[in-house]
């Protein structure tokens, strides 16, 4: 599972490099005359707690220990434990939006097919790193190097198109 870099998180863990930037979107009903962020306004936000859809819709504190950029001013937001509630509570009307993790939302949207879409692709963008030990540093070096050499040989873009960028 992805981990984004948070404040508080920081002061529990050291962060490698990031190996993936994550995206938020909006997931609404296919009947939905949401089409944008501002069509949010007054509306019920279902979110997954302490995700970054949760951080971006209520403007809590992530990143780099500042007020995270509201989606949308005036909506109220709903938590749950797992995203899948959220969506849930979207199927049977008791929120009018999620927003969560681009990758997570189309696995949601293909096995609800006519039934729910996305309507906005990058509501909010998020970099993932590894947790590691507090103030291992050689540790974090070394997971920073194999991050890189990764990337730089190719093995990166072969393991992102096989497990995250594939559509089966």
């Amino acid at each position: 599972a992805g981990m984004t870099v948070t404040e508080d998180r920081a002061t529990q863990v050291d962060f490698s490099d990031s190996y993936y930037t994550g995206v938020q979107v909006i997931i609404v009903t296919d009947d939905s005359d949401i089409t944008e962020p501002d069509d949010l306004k007054g509306k019920k936000i279902g979110v997954q707690e302490g995700t970054t859809g949760d951080l971006i819709s209520s403007g809590d504190k992530f990143g780099d220990g500042k007020k995270a950029k509201v989606l949308v001013k005036g909506a109220k937001v709903k938590r749950f434990k797992k995203g899948v509630d959220a969506v849930m509570d979207l199927k049977n009307g008791s929120v009018d939006a999620v927003v969560i993790d681009e990758l997570t939302a189309n696995e949601f949207v293909k096995k609800n097919a006519k039934k729910l879409k996305i309507v906005i692709d990058s509501a909010g963008s998020e970099y993932y790193c590894i947790a590691l030990t507090k103030g291992n540093t050689a540790y974090k070096e070394e997971v920073n190097k194999q991050i890189k050499a990764i990337k730089e040989d190719g093995t990166y873009d072969k393991l992102k198109a096989k497990y995250i960028d594939s559509k089966n």
